[in-house]
């Protein structure tokens, strides 16, 4: 049987990759996407309160093969999580590389401008120190 702490880092993953249905067409799809983003950045609280010894496992989301999964963690990691210098970097870089990967590439994936331009005014938030962290 897993840790309860497993379960939370199953749980980020699972609900970061829950974020890509939502549908804007479709209102009721905003409730599960606020659901699964509340769930997601719990779960991500609950890894940095008591299971600090699991912070790894959602530093390895960073390079997650889903653009989902690793914009989510570099934004939770941020804000939500005790991160060190070079993680936070990291988790900044994936997310500027992911607004430029959205608004270049050629890409199936879901309202990926409408990611894309959410993720800049992330970035530009951050850059006037406007986002608050855990690590202040």
């Amino acid at each position: 049987m897993p840790h309860i702490a497993d379960l939370y880092v199953e749980a980020f993953r699972e609900n970061a990759l829950a974020t890509a249905k939502l549908n804007y067409a479709d209102p009721f799809s905003f409730g599960d996407y606020n659901r699964a983003i509340d769930d997601m950045r719990n779960a991500a609280s609950e890894i940095n309160r008591y299971y600090p010894d699991r912070i790894p496992k959602l530093v390895e989301y960073l390079d997650d093969e889903s653009g989902f999964v690793r914009r989510w963690a570099a934004i939770c990691l941020i804000e939500l999580v005790k991160i060190d210098e070079t993680t936070q970097e990291k988790a900044v870089a994936v997310i500027t590389s992911e607004a430029e990967r959205l608004s270049m590439e050629e890409t199936e994936e879901p309202n990926k401008k409408m990611n894309a331009e959410l993720l800049r005014r992330w970035l530009t938030n951050w850059a006037l120190g406007k986002v608050a962290t855990v690590n202040e």
